[in-house]
């Protein structure tokens, strides 16, 4: 028996039909191939599905218009999802250092300076307005200020992004410093009080910061840190030495406070004493009190 009778009696192996579909086979060989096919249903059978599979192929690498898709692209074993918390960590830090970095030591190096004369305020009004700044653009100024260090956060994170996008450890670093930062020099006490009324009671003493959730809140007592109150209606009659942020439908101020006041109501009455600023997002505004 010949050597082409022998082949013309045994089936096709999968790798040759495979290289034929591929055009990959020599003339002489393919033409053999192909003789074989029309009398052998097996062989035929065999060529027609890996020629459906090598177009099925072909039309799937076409319909995707990346080069590499991207869940192919990430090296195995290292997700790059997996330190994107990384990354809101450390800018979440970085946000809140920023604040506390201004208003641990930029604040009152500028009150200094406002003391001697020559404060933020006072310089900006003396030299663009001759002066003629009021404490009504003091609001204006501290808004301003915060809009100048989100845009300044903004644009060194957009800057920053690309040299930064592999170093989720210098990421860390960015963040344990500004935790650094934002850490005060003595560690202070936070209380939360929730309920329909909580209040701070007359002779009540308050070591550290206070959260107040609740309907109404009322605080007659001290507080010797801030005070930040999510209510409905809120009535500070009391002494408070840090700051009052508050978002309120109605706030009212008749006591002490020996910090800012920023808040966000529909109306706020300050018939009190404020020892600095007061930033307040509000409708209606009434005031008789002393803000220095």
């Amino acid at each position: 028996m010949s050597e082409q009778d022998r082949r013309g009696n045994e089936h096709l192996d999968e790798m040759t039909c495979l290289l034929y579909v591929e055009g990959q086979l020599d003339h002489a060989r393919a033409q053999e191939v192909s003789s074989h096919t029309e009398h052998c249903p097996g062989c035929r059978t065999l060529l027609h599905a890996l020629e459906r599979e090598s177009r099925l192929l072909k039309r799937a690498m076409f319909e995707d218009e990346e080069p590499l898709p991207a869940r192919l692209a990430v090296v195995p074993g290292r997700s790059a999802r997996s330190l994107q918390w990384v990354w809101a960590v450390a800018f979440g830090l970085a946000a809140t250092g920023v604040y506390a970095l201004y208003t641990g030591y930029i604040e009152p190096w500028m009150q200094q300076l406002e003391q001697a004369g020559f404060g933020g305020t006072n310089l900006l009004g003396l030299l663009i307005f001759q002066g003629a700044f009021k404490k009504g653009w003091q609001s204006m100024l501290s808004l301003l200020e915060v809009l100048a260090m989100l845009t300044l956060g903004g644009f060194l994170i957009v800057l920053l992004r690309r040299r930064l996008r592999r170093g989720s450890a210098l990421a860390m670093v960015l963040g344990g410093l500004c935790a650094a930062v934002m850490l005060p020099a003595t560690a202070s006490a936070t209380e939360t009080r929730r309920g329909d009324y909580v209040e701070v009671k007359q002779g009540e003493t308050v070591k550290g910061d206070i959260f107040l959730f609740c309907h109404r809140a009322r605080v007659d007592g001290t507080v010797d840190g801030d005070v930040f109150v999510f209510s409905q209606d809120v009535n500070v009659g009391g002494h408070v030495k840090g700051d009052v942020i508050g978002f309120s439908q109605s706030v009212r101020i008749s006591g002490q406070v020996d910090g800012n006041i920023r808040t966000f109501a529909n109306n706020m009455t300050i018939t009190g004493n404020v020892a600095k600023k007061v930033l307040a997002f509000t409708q209606v505004m009434a005031g008789w009190g002393a803000i220095f």
